[in-house]
């Protein structure tokens, strides 16, 4: 079991969203279908996004909020998220928009959990900003997946 403070769930989103850059870079080099892989440039492109934003938010974040500890981390969560499903060379687009939505979907319940741990008010509002820029994004990702679908 792991601990981190609230300042380390915030570092632990960015990086899940560099290490998503990363994965969809690599998947790129490995995909075959041209749309796939305009698709791929656009999540690339967003997390890279999603990541600045999360480094911005970081020093917004009040120090005695920062430096609160939780007994549980997310860190692991990511991980275990992208063991689950190996995406084939061959993918559709329709493949790779519905695991980018459950991946989202599990990120997102992932920092659901540590908000509704939280307490008091000023560390909630900080999980809850945490799942409101999750949700934003994933909104947008799926919204541009599904442009490219139809």
């Amino acid at each position: 079991m792991t601990s981190d403070q609230t300042i380390d769930i915030v570092k632990h989103t960015r990086d899940c969203h560099r290490t998503l850059q990363r994965y969809y870079r690599d998947l790129k080099g490995r995909v075959a279908s041209e749309r796939v892989q305009l698709a791929l440039d656009f999540l690339i492109a967003h997390e890279a996004s999603m990541e600045t934003a999360l480094s911005q938010y970081e020093t917004q974040v009040p120090h005695n909020i920062a430096q609160r500890w939780f007994k549980y981390s997310p860190n692991e969560e990511l991980k275990r998220l992208l063991a689950e499903e190996d995406l084939p060379p061959d993918m559709s687009i329709e493949h790779l928009s519905a695991w980018v939505a459950r991946l989202n979907d599990g990120l997102i319940q992932s920092y659901r959990q540590f908000e509704e741990a939280s307490w008091p008010e000023p560390l909630r509002e900080v999980m809850q900003r945490l799942v409101a820029l999750e949700h934003e994004g994933r909104k947008r990702v799926v919204r541009a997946l599904q442009e490219q679908v139809d």
